[in-house]
């Protein structure tokens, strides 16, 4: 099964969850034991962590703006949404393409800031490191150790 993120953006980093839950921060939140758990980078200078199992996000680690309050409310993404393809048939789609000579008007639209490579820790702590030049250092079962 296909998933897509619930913002549309595009995926810039992922890797398993290697900790038990309860080192995760995850100790009071139902979740299935057996459920794979995986932190994704998209969009914005963010990580989530979600269950692929059933779609959900049960934790969202961000870094917050010099202009923000750091009690903005922010909205966790409340689920996956499941990917329907919408492309032409191959055929088509290439002889259209080579007709109109697009793979030379083809520029690559610029990728967004956020997080681009994501180290999990068998003891719970995840390092980041982002477009921003930063390396991250983040413990959701004691936030205030995060840096």
């Amino acid at each position: 099964q296909s998933w897509h993120h619930p913002l549309r953006q595009p995926v810039e980093a992922l890797a398993l969850a290697l900790a038990p839950r309860t080192a995760l921060g995850l100790a009071r939140i139902a979740t299935s034991p057996t459920a794979p758990l995986v932190y994704i980078a998209a969009g914005g200078d963010e990580l989530g962590l979600w269950d692929l199992e059933h779609g959900r996000c049960h934790q969202v680690l961000r870094v917050i703006g010099s202009g923000e309050p750091e009690s903005a409310s922010y909205e966790v993404p409340a689920a996956l949404g499941e990917f329907h393809s919408e492309s032409s048939p191959p055929h088509l789609t290439t002889s259209l393409t080579r007709r109109l000579r697009i793979e030379e008007l083809a520029v690559p639209p610029p990728r967004a800031s956020g997080c681009r490579a994501v180290l999990p820790s068998f003891s719970g702590p995840v390092l980041t490191g982002g477009s921003d030049k930063h390396l991250r250092y983040w413990d959701a079962k004691s936030p205030e150790q995060s840096y």
